[in-house]
Order: structure tokens, then C-alpha cells, then sequence
């Protein structure tokens, strides 16, 4: 069985809207089982939700860690 995450979002993403992401998931503010009405309720574009339901299963700690990192290298790597 082939896994296929979303994460279209994150191509257009920007280190800011990766962390705001990140401390709702570390707030519970997003929190599983992951939806995309759940992520619009907590004020996230459609994108966010197809990313969160395709990481379903992994510890949302783990998603924040990883949008955190994301952020910092895109800083980094910006003209």
C-alpha cells in the first residue's frame, strides 16, 4: 500500500503560516482525528486540512517539529 500525503500547501507555505500551524497543533487547537472542516473551524484554508488527513496516524508533536523545521529553512534559504 502506497502512501500519498498532501502537502501541496506546504509548496506555497510561508514560515510564518508553517508555525501558526505548528502551535495550533501544539495548543490542540487542530488536534486528531484530523479534518478539513476541523482545520477550517480553527481558521486554515483547505490545503492544511488535505495535509493534516494525509499524516493521520502521526503524533501531532511530531507535525509541528517538522513544520517548525520547515520554517527555519525556508528563512534561511530566502533571498
Amino acid at each position: 500500500m502506497m502512501l500519498l500525503i498532501r502537502d501541496e500547501w506546504l509548496d506555497g507555505a510561508n514560515p510564518a503560516q508553517m508555525e501558526t500551524l505548528a502551535q495550533a497543533l501544539l495548543d490542540e487547537r487542530v488536534a486528531p482525528p484530523f479534518s478539513n472542516l476541523g482545520a477550517q473551524i480553527a481558521g486554515f484554508d483547505a490545503g492544511v486540512g488535505a495535509l493534516l488527513v494525509s499524516l493521520r496516524g502521526i503524533d501531532p508533536k511530531v507535525i509541528a517539529w517538522m513544520l517548525r523545521r520547515l520554517a527555519r529553512e525556508r528563512r534561511r534559504n530566502a533571498p
